[in-house]
């Protein structure tokens, strides 16, 4: 499954003036709650070392494997959040992957449509991976 890299938006040629442009006029049938991302990680540190700490960059040569991991837009603690759903747990974000991921998530998500921006990223385990508490 291929993520879309721009949600089209549809807004009638004539807007009532009483509604603000910011406000979407109709919302697409396919827009995705859930969103892959192709992450990067060191395979060895995964299996040996200090867990999966996967970048989405692909940067540093100890890069040396990659994975597909879809996270969701769900309500946890009432709040709406970024969940991982698949592959292995999520052990930390290091550096600034925590803000670039959410960027990505967001801006490949319904969230540019409904402007219902998730702030947080957590593992399928159940920990705040962003921001780091």
């Amino acid at each position: 499954m291929s993520v879309p890299m721009s949600v089209p938006m549809s807004v009638p040629m004539s807007v009532p003036m009483s509604v603000p442009m910011s406000v979407p006029m109709s919302v697409p049938m396919s827009v995705p709650m859930s969103v892959q991302v192709i992450m990067y990680y060191d395979e060895y540190e995964r299996k040996y070392g200090d867990g999966f700490y996967p970048q989405i960059d692909n940067f540093t040569e100890t890069m040396d494997s990659w994975t597909k991991i879809t996270f969701n837009k769900i309500t946890f603690h009432n709040k709406k959040v970024w969940f991982q759903m698949n592959d292995g747990c999520i052990n930390g974000l290091d550096g600034d992957c925590g803000t670039k991921l959410l960027y990505y998530l967001n801006m490949h998500s319904n969230s540019n449509i409904d402007f219902d921006y998730p702030v947080s990223i957590y593992g399928s385990n159940g920990l705040q991976l962003y921001p780091k508490k």
